[in-house]
């Protein structure tokens, strides 16, 4: 008589769900600016962007001029560090950095180097925003990676200092909002016009010395 064998069958283990973590925008309440007939909606960072809906912007008698404004650092959003809304409502200030900014694989401007102050008021039916100012040393430092951050690419630059764009091939100078001079920045440092006087009246600047 042959021998009778048995065989168990065991459970079959279901492949694990595949997930993956994602990065979201910490949930903080608008902050309202507000001046006469004008108020202003923003988040956390100081922009006017889409997690807050239909709710931002910036409005005048009930009519919404503009529905999105981001400050961003090579496309990326910058480091919250801290903000505070004054008491009146009049002023929104904002302390951020900027994150590490990288090109082929490798940090060229690393997280925490540029401190930025962000200042955003409303008077008289005007919305204004104030950036903090660098010392001439860290602002060369920033050129020197923000230089190797461009090799190879299309940049269009908008800047009040004449030096964060002196090594730029083509500058485009704006008078109350009309074009009034256009061309290589060598050209037009030697060219009568607004540009030359801007040059001029930089390199009269007195230059602040390091305390002893």
């Amino acid at each position: 008589m042959a021998a009778k064998t048995g065989a168990q069958a065991l459970p079959v283990k279901a492949p694990e769900a595949a997930f993956a973590i994602t990065a979201t925008r910490p949930t903080r309440p608008p902050r309202t600016l507000k001046y006469g007939d004008t108020f202003l909606v923003l988040d956390g960072r100081g922009d006017i962007a889409s997690p807050l809906g239909g709710s931002a912007g910036l409005f005048h008698l009930d009519t919404r001029y503009l529905s999105r404004l981001e400050l961003l650092v090579d496309g990326m959003q910058p480091l919250l560090l801290g903000s505070n809304l004054r008491d009146d409502n009049l002023a929104f200030f904002v302390d951020l950095t900027n994150p590490d900014l990288m090109s082929d694989r490798t940090v060229v401007l690393e997280k925490d180097t540029v401190h930025i102050l962000r200042t955003i008021f409303v008077w008289r039916g005007t919305a204004y925003q104030r950036l903090a100012s660098l010392d001439s040393e860290s602002e060369e430092a920033i050129r020197e990676a923000l230089g190797r951050l461009m090799r190879g690419r299309t940049v269009i630059a908008i800047a009040h200092r004449l030096s964060t764009v002196r090594s730029f091939d083509r500058i485009v100078v704006l008078q109350l909002g009309t074009v009034v001079q256009d061309g290589p920045p060598n050209i037009l440092a030697h060219r009568e016009g607004l540009y030359r006087r801007l040059v001029q009246r930089e390199m009269d600047r007195p230059v602040s010395q390091p305390a002893a």
